[in-house]
């Protein structure tokens, strides 16, 4: 038995190599737009409580006002 080395052309590395970096820059892509879904997701739920926070500190003003009238 001889001992057989296979060729393997520099370009046919440099494709398998391409090849595995295109899926990795694909699956960094999905990751991304998971990623920024969540963040959208995240700054929308923030908004809404910042509004009912908003909301509530205002009721609390009027609150006040309205003690205040009575203590009178």
């Amino acid at each position: 038995m001889e001992n057989q080395q296979v060729q393997v052309k520099p370009e046919e590395i440099l494709d398998v190599y391409i090849k595995r970096h295109d899926q990795t820059v694909s699956k960094l892509d999905q990751e991304i737009v998971v990623m920024t879904a969540y963040a959208s997701r995240l700054q929308a739920e923030s908004a809404s409580k910042d509004e009912v926070i908003k909301e509530q500190q205002a009721e609390i003003e009027e609150l006040k006002a309205k003690l205040a009238e009575q203590q009178k």
